[in-house]
């Protein structure tokens, strides 16, 4: 499962938490999450088992496209 939250600038530091939390603790399946922040169109990805640290690319293996394109 891949999860895409949209933030604004003061929420992504959380919101990045959040999806942390929910795929290093297996609680739903997650094995990837982005944070996309509508106002600077920067997003942040996390795979399960990264470590805590997110990275630049909006890219997702797992559905073969970038859901960058679509915003």
């Amino acid at each position: 499962m891949i999860v895409i939250e949209v933030a604004q600038p003061r929420t992504v530091q959380h919101d990045l938490k959040k999806i942390i939390h929910f795929t290093e603790n297996d609680n739903y399946g997650i094995l990837k999450g982005f944070v996309y922040n509508y106002k600077s169109r920067e997003w942040f990805r996390y795979r399960k088992g990264d470590g805590g640290a997110a990275t630049a690319p909006s890219v997702s293996d797992v559905m073969g496209i970038d859901p960058g394109e679509f915003v």
